[in-house]
């Protein structure tokens, strides 16, 4: 049971902080990438959160705090 909970937790922490969204100010944004950094530096963070979590915080931190992922949108003549 105690596992179930903590695995939910930290779920629930890893999208918090890989979404950039939630965040308004700069501050905030430079909170979290440091945040994020210093768990993608750590060295447990592999068995803590698994390889895969580990490759997202890194691409995260490589990415910078203010990354916005671009949309394109294509128009076409004589559409309505």
């Amino acid at each position: 049971m105690v596992v179930v909970i903590v695995e939910k937790c930290v779920a629930g922490l890893t999208e918090f902080l890989l979404d950039r969204r939630i965040e308004s100010n700069k501050i905030c944004k430079d909170s979290k990438f440091e945040v994020v950094k210093t768990i993608a530096e750590s060295p447990t963070a592999a068995t803590t959160f698994g390889n895969v979590m580990l490759l997202r915080f890194r691409e995260f931190v490589r990415e910078g705090p203010f990354y916005v992922q671009a949309q394109s949108e294509v128009a076409i003549e004589g559409a309505s």
